[in-house]
């Protein structure tokens, strides 16, 4: 379907999905089933991106370099080392992912 969107309308329905965490696309979708009363777990699949906080995003690239660190360190047979690592991530991992499930949908 193509819809035709003047410049201002356009610009309001991407500030808009933005505000939301979604895409222009999944944002028009949701307010559509949304103004229809219509569930459906098809149409609302892609929904809302679940929004990661730059201080979350850092924390999780530090996790993947302690990752790469954890990786070696068991190659050379430094396993505590590679405990070290992965302990590391874990503390970081686990409360990001249990953010995510806290944060209203």
């Amino acid at each position: 379907m193509g819809i035709r969107l003047t410049p201002d309308l356009r610009a309001r329905v991407a500030e808009a999905a933005i505000a939301a965490g979604a895409s222009d696309s999944a944002w028009l979708r949701q307010v559509a089933l949304e103004a229809l009363g219509v569930e459906s777990p098809v149409d609302s699949a892609s929904g809302r991106r679940v929004r990661v906080a730059p201080e979350d995003q850092a924390a999780l690239a530090a996790c993947v370099r302690d990752l790469g660190e954890a990786t070696l360190a068991i190659q050379s047979s430094r396993s505590g080392e590679a405990v070290e690592a992965l302990d590391r991530m874990r503390r970081v991992i686990i409360p990001i992912v249990l953010g995510f499930e806290r944060r209203p949908s």
